[in-house]
């Protein structure tokens, strides 16, 4: 069956833009991927109403639903919160989720099995092999591109917040450079920065829309701080 951008979690749409297509490794200059995967899994638990963010300037993480999401990377992440304790700042989250153990090959996993990349062992000057993730179909991929492209490179307003967060997310990973011209992006760094005002985001239920906005200013601010 066909799989499509809007399939993915935010920490797969992530780490797909980071992954070189053919050899299936990650490109140089997403070197802080493992943080922007943080920063999504975070939103995404969020999003799915398992935990809020509050408004004030410590942005501490409180569990609102117990439930566990069947998803292998998001139950794991929210395993170890209500296992440590949750009332920590956002920023300190991200920064534990960044760290899971081998959470590029959980992630990869997850895209490996929806038919998007393939696990592959790659030889390594023929001492050793890693494991490496080629792409088999590129369609999920192009639609985030060209979903980013609208984002950044108009002004329009009525943005979904996913669209807003994952431009944030990969702006700070460095993985916008991969995508487009660096002096394109210099050139609309007002609108990427713009991106996380709840005025240019889609309406829909104003608690849904704060937490969204939270998990992004969050995002940044540990982007900012490493």
């Amino acid at each position: 069956m066909p799989q499509h951008a809007s399939d993915l979690h935010l920490h797969e749409q992530v780490l797909l833009l980071a992954l070189r297509d053919k050899d299936g490794t990650i490109e140089m200059r997403a070197d802080r991927y493992p943080l922007a995967l943080g920063g999504a899994i975070l939103a995404e638990l969020v999003l799915h109403g398992r935990l809020t963010v509050s408004e004030d300037d410590a942005r501490t993480v409180g569990v609102a639903n117990h439930s566990p999401l069947r998803d292998p990377v998001l139950d794991e992440a929210f395993t170890i919160l209500l296992k440590d304790g949750d009332s920590r700042p956002a920023i300190q989250w991200i920064d534990r989720f960044s760290s899971i153990d081998e959470l590029k090959h959980k992630v990869a996993r997850e895209l490996c099995d929806r038919g998007i990349l393939k696990d592959s062992l790659e030889k390594v000057l023929l001492l050793f092999s890693r494991k490496v993730y080629p792409e088999l179909d590129h369609q999920p991929e192009q639609e985030l591109i060209d979903s980013l492209r609208a984002a950044i490179f108009s002004e329009k307003t009525g943005l979904a917040p996913r669209n807003a967060l994952l431009v944030s997310l990969t702006h700070f990973a460095g993985i916008l450079d991969v995508h487009f011209e660096s002096s394109d992006l210099k050139r609309r760094a007002d609108r990427i920065a713009d991106l996380r005002d709840a005025d240019l985001l889609q309406e829909m239920d104003s608690e849904a829309l704060a937490i969204a906005v939270m998990a992004q200013r969050a995002v940044e601010t540990v982007a900012d701080v490493r």
